[in-house]
């Protein structure tokens, strides 16, 4: 993104070249950019003719035209040699030549300052008459000149809009993270208890309403007891560790893996059937045969994980509570049958 401090200066070359087009597109009379004028510099007080444009955003600011008396005097079609009372009876909101070109030279400005700040709203040209105050803001300026004079291009540009959308940015960024992090769980970097009592029942009734399939599949760690008896506690989360992080190198990236508490991890698997929903099962229980424990610690004999599974599909007369209880019946099924096997919980 471009700053006041490198950017300005590029804005007003490409303005005042816009307008110095359009002047002579619209009236014929060539007006030439004098580089060597630009400056970047706060403008607080002109006089003349004034014809200005703001816009804001996330940026707010102001496209400025400063013309001499014969300048603005020949572009609105008016005689430099009338008198001093007729050319005071002359009104300003009938400036349209004016207006007109400050309108059609502020365009292109403005599709490159969106796409450098974002969006902007902005209405159409004011001309003014006499002495014009500015705020003191980051501006730039340079002339143009012609038959029969010159014309100050200026842009001004105020940051504060900009910086506050910045530190806006970066608040909502350090709570989402906040969030994210409020919803994993330290041991196992899978969702917690938390995320999976708010998400459960929502995305079920998403699904049922959109009657696409979904399921649920709980997991149990056979004998983890035994690992943190006999082996201490840092065994038993070295177990769990490994298992979370099979299952979500095993899984889909929609699915959803929380950790429901101890050593029990529940997966929503949103567009899944009971059929789809055993072939994940049977993929993580295959993997998790593969991963070899005794690598990690010394012991006696193979130290083997295995897993106890229950799945059960979401049915159209089910409630979240009715699901979990039948699955939680189809992992206790899958314990008390011997443990290292799936058990579907059938409508």
């Amino acid at each position: 993104m471009c700053t006041v401090e490198h950017g300005i200066n590029r804005y007003v070359l490409q303005f005042a070249k816009k307008v110095s087009r359009t002047i002579e597109d619209m009236t014929g009379i060539e007006f030439k950019v004098k580089e060597n004028t630009i400056e970047e510099k706060a403008i607080s007080f002109e006089k003349g003719m004034v014809v200005f444009l703001p816009f804001a955003g996330t940026v707010q600011g102001t496209c400025i035209l400063i013309l001499d008396e014969k300048v603005a005097l020949r572009l609105i079609g008016v005689n430099s040699n009338l008198s001093k009372q007729e050319i005071s009876d002359f009104r300003p909101d009938t400036a349209d030549a004016i207006k007109e070109i400050m309108n059609i030279a502020i365009g292109q400005l403005l599709v490159q300052l969106e796409t450098d700040f974002g969006d902007l709203s902005y209405s159409n040209a004011i001309v003014t008459f006499g002495n014009t105050y500015f705020p003191k803001v980051a501006s730039g300026s340079i002339f143009i000149e012609g038959e029969p004079g010159s014309i100050k291009c200026v842009v001004s540009l105020n940051m504060v809009n900009l910086k506050i959308a910045k530190k806006l940015k970066s608040i909502t960024e350090d709570l989402t993270v906040k969030s994210k992090q409020l919803y994993i769980d330290g041991l196992t970097s899978l969702y917690n208890r938390l995320y999976f009592d708010e998400i459960y029942s929502k995305k079920l009734y998403s699904y049922k309403e959109s009657k696409h399939d979904i399921s649920v599949l709980f997991i149990d760690i056979d004998f983890f007891k035994s690992f943190n008896d006999n082996y201490g506690h840092q065994v038993g989360d070295l177990v769990l560790i490994a298992v979370s992080k099979i299952i979500k190198d095993t899984i889909r990236t929609e699915d959803i893996p929380c950790r429901y508490g101890g050593d029990e991890i529940i997966l929503i698997l949103p567009e899944t059937n009971l059929e789809e929903a055993k072939q994940a099962a049977e993929r993580i229980k295959k993997a998790i045969t593969k991963f070899k424990l005794n690598k990690y610690i010394k012991a006696d004999s193979d130290l083997n994980i295995t897993l106890s599974m229950g799945i059960a599909q979401f049915q159209k007369n089910d409630s979240p509570e009715i699901l979990l209880s039948r699955v939680d019946a189809a992992l206790y099924k899958a314990k008390t049958r011997g443990r290292n096997q799936i058990v579907i919980s059938l409508p």
